[in-house]
C-alpha cells in the first residue's frame, strides 16, 4: 500500500522598532494546509524590550498547529492485545460505528447475568482526527549582572484545542436474547482529539556564574499538564514535572607540569523526576526518577589544530545510594552501575565512555 500525503504553508511577518530601537514589536501569521484537513491560521506577536545591551525583557503570544502524523492518520497495526488504529477516516464517528468503554464492559461481564449486563454497556463515538492547535503566552528575562552572573528566566502557559492523544475502546456486537458477544471482541487504541481543553504550564530558570577560567551553572525546568478529569483522552505528554542540571566547566587551564593553557574539563549532574510514559498499549508505564553524572576532560594541541576529549555519560548516580530497589546489591555497586530508562519498554542504559578527536581546519 502506498500512502501519499501533501501539505504546504505560507508565512508573513512584520517588525517595527520604537523608543530609539530599545523596543521591538513583531507580528506574524502562518497558514498551513494539509490535503486531509482545512487550512488553519497561526498568528503570533512579541514585545522585546532591551533597556541596555545586557538586559532583555520579553512578552510573547504565539500560536501553532500540529498536523496528525502519518501513523495517527493511517496506522493499522495488530499488536495482539489491541489494534492500533489511525483515524483520518472517522471509522467510529457518529452514524458509522461505536465503541464500548472498558469500564462499562467490566461492569457488564461481572453482572449476575450477561443479559442484565447489557444495560450497563456505555457506547461512545470518536470524531475523525483534526489538527492540534495551541495558543501560548510567555514572559521572560535574560541579562548579565556585574559581568559575572547570567540569568535566563521564563514562564509560560499554553492552551490546546483538539489535543491529539489516544482512546481505548472495544468493538463488539451482542445477542439481545442472551447477552453473549456475537463474533468476538476487538480492542482498539484509536488516535483521537481531546473533547475538552488541555493546558500546559511551566517555567525555566538558568543561572550561570563566570570566573576567569571557570563557569558554574544551574538550570531548572518545570512542566505540568492540566486536563479535564472527565476527558477520556490519554494525552501522551511524556514530560517530567521537574528536572534540573548542575554543571561545572573549566577552560584554558595549565596542563600539569607545563605552562601551556590547553586543559579543560566539565562535570554535569542531571536529575529527572519520574513520570508516566505513554506509548502503545504494551509500552505505557512509569519511568522512575533517575539522576546521572557526566564528565569529560579535553586537551588542545594548537600546533596540530587538534583537541582530544575523553569522557563518559552516566558515570555514576547518587539516587541508587538512597533507594532499596535492589536490596541484594551493595549500594556502592549500584551507584557505579547506574541503570536508567528514558522510554517505557526500552532498554536500561548504563555508562557510555568515549574518546573524541576534533580537528579544526586552518582558515588562514
Amino acid at each position: 500500500m502506498v500512502i501519499k500525503n501533501s501539505e504546504f504553508g505560507v508565512y508573513l511577518g512584520l517588525e517595527k522598532k520604537l523608543m530609539e530601537e530599545k523596543l521591538k514589536l513583531t507580528a506574524t501569521v502562518r497558514m498551513d494546509k494539509n490535503q486531509n484537513f482545512d487550512a488553519l491560521f497561526s498568528p503570533a506577536a512579541s514585545f522585546v524590550y532591551t533597556p541596555r545591551q545586557d538586559r532583555t525583557f520579553r512578552v510573547s503570544f504565539s500560536s501553532a498547529i500540529r498536523n496528525p502524523t502519518l501513523a495517527d492518520q493511517y496506522l493499522y497495526y495488530n499488536v495482539g492485545r489491541a489494534i492500533l488504529l489511525g483515524n483520518v477516516d472517522g471509522q467510529f464517528e457518529a452514524g458509522k460505528d461505536s465503541l464500548v468503554t472498558i469500564e462499562s464492559f467490566n461492569a457488564y461481564r461481572t453482572s449476575p447475568s450477561l443479559l442484565e449486563g447489557l444495560d450497563k454497556l456505555d457506547y461512545f463515538n470518536v470524531d475523525r482526527l483534526r489538527p492540534e492547535q495551541v495558543r501560548t503566552i510567555e514572559v521572560g528575562y535574560r541579562g548579565t549582572h556585574k559581568e559575572k552572573f547570567y540569568i535566563d528566566a521564563s514562564a509560560y502557559s499554553s492552551w490546546y484545542t483538539d489535543f491529539i492523544g489516544y482512546i481505548i475502546g472495544l468493538s463488539a456486537q451482542f445477542d439481545q436474547t442472551n447477552g453473549f458477544p456475537v463474533g468476538g471482541l476487538q480492542a482498539y487504541r484509536l488516535s483521537a482529539n481531546a473533547t475538552g481543553g488541555v493546558r500546559t504550564q511551566g517555567a525555566n530558570l538558568g543561572v550561570s556564574y563566570f570566573r576567569k577560567h571557570l563557569t558554574y551553572a544551574v538550570n531548572y525546568s518545570y512542566n505540568q499538564l492540566v486536563t479535564g478529569d472527565d476527558d477520556p483522552i490519554i494525552p501522551a505528554f511524556n514530560t517530567p514535572l521537574n528536572k534540573f542540571n548542575i554543571s561545572f566547566t573549566a577552560h584554558d587551564l595549565n596542563v600539569p607540569f607545563t605552562d601551556k593553557p590547553n586543559l579543560g574539563f566539565g562535570i554535569n549532574w542531571k536529575y529527572v523526576e519520574g513520570f508516566t510514559f505513554t506509548g502503545s498499549p504494551q509500552f505505557t508505564g512509569p519511568i522512575p526518577t533517575y539522576d546521572m553524572v557526566d564528565a569529560q576532560v579535553n586537551v588542545k594541541f594548537p600546533g596540530q589544530h587538534l583537541t582530544v576529549k575523553l569522557g563518559a555519560s552516566n558515570l555514576f548516580g547518587f539516587g541508587p545510594m538512597f533507594e532499596d530497589s535492589e536490596p541484594n546489591r551493595p549500594r556502592w555497586e549500584r551507584v557505579f552501575d547506574n541503570q536508567v530508562r528514558t522510554v517505557f519498554g526500552g532498554p536500561y542504559v548504563g555508562r557510555l565512555g568515549y574518546l573524541q578527536l576534533i580537528y579544526e581546519l586552518d582558515k588562514r
